[in-house]
């Protein structure tokens, strides 16, 4: 009689999964930003306006990009690397919040100056971090 080991199950995750958790973290990522925004503009202003709308469309403008360009080749990276956890997935989107927002911002912080850059780069790497977690509840974990 041979006894046979049973190696642990490492198959892919669902490609649908994936892709819909491609969608989905940054337009959770963009609603995030916009409520944040949103607040703030009623604290000063006294009055929501279009503010959630019109924040959202932006805030999705600087996500989307950033995770074409970061996140997707990172999460490729974080899956080759059998690195793709919840936690690895949550920092990744950190890094691709924080990495995105900071090359927008050294275009914008003549304009704003590095003071006032600082606060939204932060901002978008809590941002990106909960972008990550919903990345990695849509996608599940490996099938």
């Amino acid at each position: 009689m041979t006894t046979q080991t049973i190696a642990p199950d490492r198959r892919r995750p669902s490609l649908v999964r994936t892709l819909l958790a491609f969608i989905a973290a940054p337009v959770a990522t963009s609603l995030l930003v916009a409520a944040l925004f949103t607040v703030v503009a009623m604290q000063e202003t006294g009055e929501i306006g279009i503010g959630l709308v019109l924040y959202g469309a932006i805030a999705l403008l600087f996500a989307l990009p950033a995770v074409i360009v970061v996140g997707a080749p990172g999460y490729l990276l974080l899956r080759r690397a059998r690195g793709d956890t919840t936690l690895g997935l949550v920092l990744l989107g950190a890094a691709t919040g924080l990495i995105g927002m900071g090359l927008i911002s050294l275009w914008t912080s003549s304009a704003v100056g590095v003071a006032g850059v600082l606060p939204v780069i932060g901002m978008a790497g809590v941002a990106g971090a909960f972008g990550g977690w919903i990345f990695a509840l849509v996608r599940g974990p490996r099938d």
